[in-house]
């Protein structure tokens, strides 16, 4: 879950010791109703999955370009 989840606990950490300058990305599964369907889809679904997380590191490394 995005809200509260790791990546939530990582930013806190990261403004608790004053790192402001870092770019994260948090990646997980909105707070919301997640519909039926095998691990495999349900990553794909929410970029979980190995694409995904390769399609979010991309982004992140032409931002901070």
């Amino acid at each position: 879950v995005l809200a509260g989840g790791f990546g939530s606990a990582v930013l806190e950490l990261l403004a608790r010791e004053g790192m402001t300058n870092v770019m994260v990305r948090r990646l997980g599964i909105r707070d919301e109703f997640v519909e039926h369907a095998t691990q495999a889809e349900l990553r794909s679904l929410h970029g979980l999955d190995e694409e995904g997380i390769l399609r979010a590191a991309k982004e992140m490394l032409e931002q901070s370009r």
